[in-house]
């Protein structure tokens, strides 16, 4: 299935699921689908225990990088919870104010700091996702947009995940194309 056409499928069905009664006819911008991918990635992956501070810490999604989402992301998470854990959403400058993150989107702006920024966290319980960044699977990422890289829409660095114990599900697997750092 072409790459547009595997995403407008997981659109609607994500569509569906996010607002049900919002089904009809309606475009999605590019980062709404992304917005709701990261919703979903969440679904699907566990973090070990000590990546929260308490039973009931939020689930932090940053951003570092030229935010492409705008508000985007902020309406998509507001409200909506997830094993009794809220959403949250913080923008960072630097890798030095990544803390307390669960799901890190590294915008395209940062192609350039990419290893920078993936050492920086490395080994952390932190799920790393990128936008349509080359390579970024194979120097340590874990999850990347790849809309023109692959029919699969998203790739997949489960050896990363694994080593940052981030335990992800076979049904999003299933979906994705598996991609290996360089090194493994």
């Amino acid at each position: 299935m072409p790459g547009r056409l595997y995403i407008l499928v997981l659109v609607v069905l994500l569509g569906s699921l996010l607002n049900p009664h919002k089904v009809h006819a309606q475009t999605y911008s590019e980062y709404e689908v992304k917005a709701a991918f990261l919703f979903n990635f969440g679904k699907f992956v566990e973090w070990p225990e000590k990546a929260f501070q308490s039973p009931t810490s939020p689930i932090i999604v940053g951003i570092i990088g030229d935010d492409p989402f705008g508000d985007v992301l902020d309406k998509t998470l507001k409200g909506r919870a997830m094993n009794g854990r809220s959403w949250l959403v913080k923008r960072y400058k630097g890798v030095e104010e990544i803390d307390d993150c669960h799901i890190l989107f590294v915008a395209g702006s940062e192609r350039g700091r990419l290893r920078e920024i993936l050492n920086a966290i490395k080994n952390k319980p932190i799920l790393t996702v990128g936008d349509e960044i080359e390579e970024f699977c194979q120097l340590g990422g874990i999850i990347n947009f790849s809309s023109r890289q692959s029919k699969y829409g998203f790739q997949i660095n489960k050896v990363t995940a694994d080593q940052n114990r981030i335990r992800i599900s076979s049904k999003l697997l299933m979906l994705a194309k598996i991609i290996k750092p360089y090194g493994s």
